[in-house]
């Protein structure tokens, strides 16, 4: 698994940035000239490209820029010009400037920058790209308007419980331990995706993703919004004095759910209520590490020139 920036966790699991919006405003100087700036920035990067793969015949997997796809948008909730940009090894990225809303005011126009940084960097084009933004941009201005956390650990998926709360709950089954849940809707923050990390990449080891989708950035932002899971084992299905209320056929009930806590939901009501509290008291639950989140969000920033 490649990470670009990331943290260990005391508990082992590693987070990363899964996908950063970074926005700007570019420099007042700067406003009338960008537009050609950028065309000559392509410009540039189109030429290296070609004479690296003339000049290094013998070297695979040079990551650079292939071609990118320019479109407008009109609506006024939309930037004006818009970038698809992709790379030599199948990532993409996207850039917008000009935002609709500031159509006729040159001493103020916006910028913004989406792409996932575990897939897109390393890469001399990207990191060129993001300095020639931030040279051209008001230092104060560049922000992080949304990042994804990606939370990985070493266990199977079906050892993994996502507890619903408050938020929208959707679930997909794949089958065969790919299952994919959510809380909350897309690119909202608190958005939760819980998933096989394994399935999903093609890995030849264990690994389930917890993504986190966060517009807020301080400790308690992010505390506020990280979901209940617990972790199951084998270990959980030993029983002591506190189930002796549990008749034999409840007992195989409880057996079966905390090898597979997912199959709870399809009990009826009267049974969740009467199980949960078995589950749940023996699973340890994934505990957030605010020292790893704080790390990463310093190196998020020191990547992208955020301003502190």
């Amino acid at each position: 698994m490649h990470y670009f920036v990331s943290e260990t966790a005391s508990d082992g699991s590693v987070y990363s940035c899964d996908k950063i919006c970074i926005m700007g405003k570019i420099y007042y100087t700067f406003c009338d000239t960008f537009s050609s700036d950028l065309s000559m920035f392509f410009i540039k990067y189109d030429l290296n490209s070609n004479s690296n793969v003339t000049f290094y015949p013998f070297v695979e997997n040079i990551k650079g820029l292939k071609k990118y796809h320019y479109f407008e948008r009109m609506n006024i909730s939309f930037f004006r010009n818009n970038f698809n940009i992709d790379l030599t090894d199948d990532t993409s990225f996207f850039f917008a400037y000009k935002h609709n809303s500031q159509l006729g005011n040159n001493t103020d126009v916006s910028w913004k920058l989406e792409l996932n940084p575990n897939k897109c960097l390393p890469c001399d084009f990207v990191t060129d790209f993001i300095s020639f933004l931030a040279s051209h941009s008001k230092p104060t201005s560049i922000r992080i308007s949304q990042m994804d956390i990606a939370i990985d650990f070493r266990e199977k998926r079906n050892n993994v419980y996502l507890v619903k709360d408050r938020r929208i709950h959707t679930r997909i089954d794949s089958g065969s331990d790919n299952v994919t849940e959510y809380l909350s809707k897309h690119n909202q923050h608190g958005f939760v995706k819980l998933y096989n990390k394994t399935a999903e990449s093609n890995l030849d080891y264990v690994l389930t993703r917890l993504e986190i989708t966060v517009k807020e950035f301080t400790w308690n932002d992010f505390l506020n919004v990280f979901p209940s899971v617990h972790v199951y084992s084998d270990s959980q299905i030993t029983f002591d004095d506190k189930c002796l209320d549990l008749s034999q056929n409840d007992e195989v009930f409880l057996s079966l759910l905390r090898l597979h806590p997912e199959y709870l939901c399809k009990l009826t009501y009267r049974k969740q209520q009467k199980f949960q509290p078995y589950i749940q008291e023996e699973a340890p639950i994934i505990v957030p590490d605010m020292v790893a989140y704080l790390n990463l969000l310093e190196k998020v920033r020191d990547t992208f020139y955020v301003s502190k």
